[in-house]
């Protein structure tokens, strides 16, 4: 007569009526290195889904930023590299601005102003190589932003047919171009993001379902015993399941807590350095969802992949 094992009052992941294990799973040299291993997965995935989604924001940020903005640019600098009179650059901007304000297509329509494109340059200049108290010293172009209500290639080519006849030198920017090249790289960085995260899911669950056979295989004395005394083998199997959920849930604590000091540290040091031309991030309620969610995915996995292998273990021996 075998003995009896719990199992209407035990259906939690392993745990038998004094909560102790019936296989010394605790015990053991690879409880820590598995730990370990399972905390640094949980860090990667968690710098490749915030990496993702930081991209994803800003993505959005510069297509909305450029969404119905076109620039008109006007070279300061003649055929012979001499610079152009003041006065009569100011006059070809007179004569755009009022041409342009006639076309119903163009909402808006304004010149930039000397400490407007001294901050469009200030990431790649330092300020005083920019401008001074005359203004610019750069021979840079003068900029005329537009905001359009209609974006299409017949507006585009209106304007263009008008610059021609006011400055022939004038170059109309859609911001098309860099930008469909700026969003498709965004994108291809969003794609590798969820990649990495796959193959690390697909590893951690590898890793976890190893070390359970390995367990197995050195507690096989141990696992036939219980088979003898009339254990069934889920009651078996919730015992490596409770084993699996422990060691993962220590390790995407320790996971979760470092790449959450990481983050932080990168957005103090990020926030004292100067203006760049990348857009400004603000973490809100969506990615913190999903940032503390990873953790709770990895423990999720690593027991179903503990159930798997040692469901399959069992049926071997058998």
């Amino acid at each position: 007569m075998g003995l009896k094992f719990p199992r209407k009052k035990d259906r939690s992941l392993g745990v038998s009526e004094k909560h102790t294990y019936d296989i010394p799973l605790d015990k053991g040299s690879g409880r820590i290195f598995l730990t370990a291993l399972i905390g640094l997965m949980v860090f990667l995935m968690l710098l490749s889904v915030s990496a993702a989604y930081i991209l994803n924001d800003f993505a959005k940020q510069w297509q909305t930023g450029l969404e119905g903005k076109w620039t008109i640019e006007l070279p300061v600098i003649d055929e012979n590299g001499e610079m152009l009179l003041e006065k009569d650059i100011n006059q070809t901007v007179e004569k755009i601005l009022s041409a342009l304000k006639e076309f119903h297509s163009v909402e808006h329509v304004s010149r930039l102003s000397d400490k407007e494109i001294s901050d469009l340059l200030s990431p790649w200049f330092e300020t005083d190589n920019i401008s001074n108290e005359n203004g610019i010293i750069l021979p840079v172009p003068v900029l005329i932003s537009l905001d359009m209500r209609q974006t299409g290639a017949r507006t585009a080519h209106d304007i263009r047919m008008e610059l021609e006849n006011i400055a022939p030198n004038a170059r109309l920017d859609r911001h098309e171009s860099w930008l469909e090249e700026l969003l498709r790289l965004t994108g291809s960085l969003r794609l590798v993001a969820v990649l990495v995260t796959l193959v690390i899911s697909a590893a951690g669950i590898l890793a976890v379902a190893g070390a359970m056979q390995s367990r197995m295989a050195e507690h096989k004395d141990s696992v036939e015993l219980l088979h003898l005394m009339g254990a069934e083998d889920t009651y078996i199997c919730r015992q490596f399941q409770r084993h699996a959920f422990i060691i993962s849930s220590q390790g995407a604590v320790i996971g979760l807590i470092i790449c959450a000091l990481f983050i932080y540290g990168l957005g103090l040091f990020l926030e004292g350095r100067e203006e760049t031309i990348l857009p400004s991030f603000a973490p809100n309620l969506t990615f913190w969802a999903a940032f503390i969610a990873v953790p709770f995915v990895i423990v999720g996995l690593s027991v179903l992949s503990a159930k798997w292998a040692v469901l399959q273990r069992l049926q071997k021996m058998l």
